[in-house]
């Protein structure tokens, strides 16, 4: 078990990469903290992790909010006894939107919790592993959507001269 004795906090923790993320933790030995937005769905990562023997609580909030980014770091070192690990995996899309048409309002949000959501997890998380003395990892998840660019659904003319 790779990561036994390790506490982790998982954004994202709910859904997708960041419940089966959570799921692999537990079964590595690490303790995990699974935080996002919806509380239904972060019962269900804790309750799977539970029901394979491994170690889970969770923490509703959102990222891209300094006060509930803290107190998911302060939630996983009461609950959890400290934090080993910050695993950044929350993040949303914009669906069916070009960088012409998607809104300044989503294209903010976008950037509050994508960009801001994880300084900010990752501010507190820092300083409470340098607090502790331990160390710790950091790790962020993206998409590879970032890396690549896609067609609009409605092609565009470039502008004159390019």
């Amino acid at each position: 078990m790779r990561l036994a004795g390790k506490r982790a906090l998982i954004t994202g923790g709910g859904t997708g990469i960041g419940r089966a993320t959570a799921e692999l933790f537990a079964r590595e030995g690490a303790a995990v903290m699974v935080a996002g937005r919806r509380q239904a769905e972060l019962e269900e990562t804790v309750r799977r992790v539970l029901a394979a023997g491994g170690r889970a609580v969770s923490v509703q909030g959102d990222v891209s909010s300094p006060a509930n980014a803290e107190r998911m770091v302060q939630a996983t070192v009461t609950g959890l006894g400290g934090i080993d690990v910050l695993v950044n995996n929350a993040g949303i899309i914009v669906r069916n939107a070009s960088v012409t048409s998607v809104s300044v309002e989503d294209w903010e949000r976008l950037l509050n919790v994508d960009l801001t959501g994880v300084f900010l997890v990752s501010r507190f998380a820092l300083l409470e592993m340098v607090r502790a003395g331990r160390g710790g990892s950091i790790v962020h998840v993206s998409s590879v959507a970032g890396t690549w660019a896609t067609r609009s659904s409605r092609p565009t003319t470039p502008p004159r001269g390019a």
